[in-house]
């Protein structure tokens, strides 16, 4: 049985990790009793597992397919944020001020970054939960990368700053922690 199934995975799927990220996938896969691995596959199923049965509510309700992948997104961005403290906010100044920066506008991303963590970040997350209260407190204790942070907990403000633009954003936000904005 166990040669049939290993005869069926032909895929493979390589990851780069940051030390803390292969910590992490350690840290879980040994509380599970497992390899990382088969914690992926787990974790992986599970999550597949959730997926269809919202597909069947959706399908039971009639819900139209532009509005169930709505809800669907909806869904994932509130557990993600209740598990990891994320945000997906992208408040429409903000916005604003990135179409002005991209046409190359008088505001750099250095000025934004300082302006994302001075009115965002404690907003956001402060009093949110527990896992924000932790992500907040990590980032003004200086103990974790800036744009790592930034990824994790705000991926659609990482996602909207141009890569040859995010270590003048980066230098922003540093700025804001340093004076105290945040």
């Amino acid at each position: 049985m166990e040669q049939a199934q290993m005869a069926e995975r032909t895929e493979t799927f390589n990851m780069r990790l940051s030390e803390e990220e292969a910590r992490q996938f350690e840290r879980v896969a040994s509380h599970y009793g497992l390899p990382v691995a088969s914690m992926l596959r787990m974790l992986v199923r599970e999550k597949d597992l959730e997926i269809s049965r919202d597909e069947q509510f959706l399908k039971s309700e009639r819900i139209p397919p532009k509005e169930a992948t709505r809800f669907a997104r909806l869904r994932a961005r509130a557990k993600t944020e209740e598990e990891t403290g994320a945000s997906f906010a992208f408040p429409s100044f903000l916005r604003a001020q990135f179409r002005e920066a991209a046409r190359g506008g008088a505001v750099g991303y250095e000025v934004l970054g300082y302006v994302a963590a001075m009115r965002m970040f404690r907003n956001e997350l402060e009093g949110a939960s527990d896992a924000g209260e932790a992500a907040l407190s990590k980032l003004l204790d200086g103990s974790v990368n800036v744009l790592d942070w930034l990824r994790r907990h705000f991926p659609r403000v990482f996602e909207a700053v141009p890569a040859k633009r995010r270590q003048a954003f980066a230098r922003g936000i540093q700025r804001a922690l340093e004076e105290g904005a945040v």
